[in-house]
């Protein structure tokens, strides 16, 4: 055959005999491509564009290849009712590039990759996905994920490197909901980016994000919240390092404005959590991530009570006042009312400012029968 594995044996030899050999198969000829590197997507509202770095002069056997004579073959990802993904080809070229036709701007928004092969006279490489891209129409504010039950209300995509990635728990929460995220570290060194959908700031004032995280103090583990272009060039915008916190142990809330000056003018941004941890099993946690466009002034109320109460019984009464606003507000009241009854009126006594929350404690004594 002109093409395969050869073995070579090398020995001397002389009138006492033959010498200790040395044998040596190597593969000869021309050889399988190796399958395509570096496959990315390019979003172009009314296409994807595909590339890749064209393959080397050396198959996976270690063989001869010629680029020059090499096709590559793109294939589109399809699922199955049981959402089991195929490979199905679409056109192939001897280009390192190739455009698909989609409007990547309208629908649901969903997370695609494509698929890539070589092939020349010897065979085709195996099949390599290329990184993945969001398309359909971005979401607008105000959006929030509390991973209420567990579940998903946006859609989010992961990165990695190292054995550790984001998954859900229902076991712990901010807010007692039954659900967030949790980057629990194998292997010291491990990192990854839990990051979102499209989002689109059009005609925001004062767009913020805000989330709770949670992790142990003093532990080598580090949060950086960061936003995403379309060109895929990233800017961070926040970051919490355990390592150096000497708080107490508890949800930690973050808040990062972002600069209309810097992604005001982009089609839309994505937002990212990229974790990085330097030991195992040091876990963290995110919940209630939210992206708002503030108001100059806005207050929002919200009152823990208990479900039930008996005529006679006086119960604590906490109320929450939380200011969402760009402004700090320096006079407003809380009146607790029990129907049509009012109970109590608290007038401020200091400023609240953007993104604190006062708590104010009301005993009620409850005259209704139930």
């Amino acid at each position: 055959e002109e093409n395969g594995f050869a073995t070579y044996t090398i020995y001397c030899s002389n009138k006492e005999g033959d010498g200790r050999r040395l044998n040596k198969t190597v593969y000869v000829g021309l050889d399988v491509p190796k399958a395509p590197t570096n496959g990315r997507l390019t979003d172009q509202q009314s296409s994807i564009k595909i590339d890749w770095d064209a393959v080397e002069g050396i198959g996976k056997n270690g063989g001869v290849v010629l680029p020059e004579n090499v096709l590559y073959q793109v294939y589109n990802i399809v699922y199955d009712n049981q959402g089991n993904p195929s490979a199905e080809i679409l056109d192939e070229t001897n280009q390192t590039t190739y455009q698909v036709t989609r409007n990547t701007e309208e629908g649901n928004q969903e997370f695609i990759i494509y698929a890539l092969s070589a092939k020349n006279d010897a065979g085709t490489s195996k099949l390599t996905g290329t990184k993945g891209l969001v398309i359909g129409a971005p979401y607008t504010l105000p959006i929030e994920e509390s991973l209420v039950g567990g579940k998903l209300s946006l859609l989010w995509w992961l990165e990695r490197s190292g054995s550790t990635s984001f998954s859900i728990t229902t076991s712990k929460s901010y807010d007692n909901d039954g659900g967030a995220f949790v980057f629990s570290t194998k292997a010291a060194g491990d990192e990854a980016s839990l990051n979102s959908g499209k989002i689109s700031l059009k005609d925001t004032k004062h767009p913020q994000l805000a989330l709770y995280h949670y992790s142990i103090p003093g532990k080598p583990i580090k949060l950086a919240v960061e936003v995403r272009k379309p060109d895929n060039t990233i800017v961070k915008v926040g970051q919490f390092d355990y390592a150096t916190y000497t708080g107490q142990e508890g949800w930690q809330k973050m808040v990062c404005d972002l600069d209309l000056n810097q992604f005001g003018k982009e089609r839309y941004i994505q937002i990212g959590f990229h974790v990085i941890s330097g030991e195992k099993q040091v876990p963290i946690w995110i919940d209630k991530v939210s992206l708002r466009d503030l108001n100059e002034r806005d207050l929002k109320a919200s009152i823990s009570a208990p479900e039930m109460m008996m005529k006679g019984e006086t119960a604590r009464t906490t109320i929450y006042v939380e200011n969402y606003g760009v402004e700090a507000i320096n006079t407003y009241k809380v009146r607790l009312t029990a129907g049509n009854k009012l109970v109590k009126e608290i007038a401020s006594e200091q400023a609240i400012q953007t993104g604190e929350i006062r708590e104010i404690a009301i005993d009620y004594k409850a005259n209704v029968l139930i």
